[in-house]
């Protein structure tokens, strides 16, 4: 009898339009599939400010039937339970924005699969803590709905939903060393913004957003179904879930994002010389094995120790370093994955150029902290390098500014350029050489200096 009427409900109520709030995902997400779960996860996470709103006004709108048809007062005469009637009408809400938001996602991963892009786990893990949020905004919806059975409440909860939604980025402060975002603020659903390619949330972030989510869900289900003073007990889940969420959680939100290890699982060529990349970029491999090679041929003509293999750099945030174990012997890249579909959005001969910066080394950790003229001078350094060993002019370099916005000017490269030419071969490559051995180990000194002497 009770799934014959629950099929009623769902048939029948708004369940189906709740059902349909997560459809803006695919549209959302459709351009991105090539770059796999983690950025679908975070996407849908930052796209809660959306459909938080809208399943709020579904809720609402749900909540006025019986007005709406003039039913009130017979179906106060009715000897059912008016709880029994109400709690059958939010589960067949709640179940339909569930079905259809992993529908959606189901859907959406497996064409991400499909296509040989990365799936991981933690993107389901996310998706699951952000469908509790989205049932708590329909039940949330239906219990204001039916306090407030207005022809108006719809619109104005939607409404109302994005401007709560948009209010904390504005109010927040800035996340920063002297300014963190504390930790309790993670319980926002939008506040999780800066999940990188490589990254997800500790199990312990996650377990509190679920355990706050979980409270939120109880309390919209006690408001809607429940009848006069019966609704304070609303506050008795809304009192423990902070109870127990709060602890679980950093003290600063940065501290909330891990590296997925999933995510940085290295996959390589079968030949030799080997070239690597993360899990993440599986897509690009094909258009970064020939020009990595490239890199490595020229590296070993040019300088006495070269590396052998070329792997993906991986950054981490949180330890605020690369993880380069062996840089003696590996080169390491950034994979430059800016199309849509996940694979190398740049020239080979921009790849080329970007492997051989720094004489083929990644920026050391201080350099971010340098005064901008001494970062000027880091940089032409490591441009330069990169020019010597190409056998190229400073004109030669590329100026894209979706990746190369942190060049230094044109005519600082030429000028230290020109200095480099000017020593004799040896002392070149000797200088070259010596740029990329204090690269490999972060070691103090002016680099520009060390490596076209002074004046420049």
């Amino acid at each position: 009898m009770i799934g014959r009427i629950f099929w009623i409900e769902v048939r029948r109520s708004a369940a189906r339009w709740a059902a349909l709030v997560s459809l803006p995902l695919m549209l959302f997400a459709s351009s991105d599939l090539g770059r796999g779960s983690g950025v679908l996860a975070a996407g849908h996470r930052q796209a809660l400010v959306l459909f938080v709103p809208l399943a709020l006004g579904v809720g609402a709108w749900q909540a006025r039937r019986d007005r709406r048809s003039a039913m009130e007062e017979l179906l106060t005469t009715t000897p059912r339970p008016v709880w029994h009637r109400r709690l059958v009408t939010a589960g067949a809400l709640a179940s339909a924005a569930i079905a259809g938001a992993w529908l959606v996602y189901a859907l959406l991963t497996g064409y991400i699969g499909l296509t040989g892009a990365f799936v991981s786990p933690s993107g389901a893990r996310l998706f699951g803590v952000s469908m509790l949020y989205l049932v708590a905004a329909v039940l949330t919806g239906l219990a204001v709905g039916r306090l407030v059975p207005w022809a108006l409440t719809p619109p104005l909860l939607t409404l109302g939903g994005f401007v709560l939604m948009i209010l904390p980025d504005a109010l927040l402060p800035v996340d920063s060393a002297a300014n963190p975002l504390p930790g309790r603020w993670l319980l926002i659903p939008t506040e999780v913004g800066g999940v990188g390619r490589f990254e997800t949330l500790t199990a312990a972030v996650l377990s509190a957003q679920a355990i706050w989510a979980a409270g939120l869900v109880t309390a919209a289900l006690v408001l809607a179904v429940a009848s006069r003073y019966v609704r304070l007990a609303a506050v008795l889940p809304l009192a423990a879930s902070v109870a127990v969420a709060v602890p679980l959680l950093p003290a600063q939100a940065r501290d909330a994002v891990i590296l997925d290890s999933s995510a940085t699982r290295r996959v390589c060529t079968d030949d030799a010389p080997v070239v690597c990349v993360t899990a993440v970029s599986r897509p690009a491999l094909a258009e970064l094995r020939e020009p990595a090679r490239r890199a490595l041929r020229i590296l070993r003509e040019r300088l006495p120790q070269a590396p052998a293999s070329v792997s993906e750099a991986v950054f981490d945030a949180r330890a605020g370093r690369y993880l380069t174990p062996d840089q003696d012997n590996v080169l390491y890249a950034e994979v430059p994955t800016l199309a849509r579909n996940g694979r190398v959005a740049v020239p080979e001969d921009d790849l080329v150029f970007g492997l051989l910066v720094g004489a083929g080394t990644r920026p050391c950790p201080f350099a971010s902290a340098l005064p901008a003229h001494e970062r000027a001078r880091y940089d032409t350094a490591r441009v330069v390098a990169a020019l010597w060993l190409l056998g190229e002019t400073p004109q030669s370099v590329p100026r894209d500014p979706t990746w190369w916005w942190w060049l230094p000017s044109e005519a600082a490269v030429a000028a230290a350029h020109a200095r480099l030419l000017a020593l004799p071969v040896d002392d070149q490559m000797s200088r070259v050489a010596e740029l990329r051995e204090a690269e490999l180990v972060c070691g103090p000194g002016d680099r520009l200096e060390a490596l076209v002497g002074d004046g420049v």
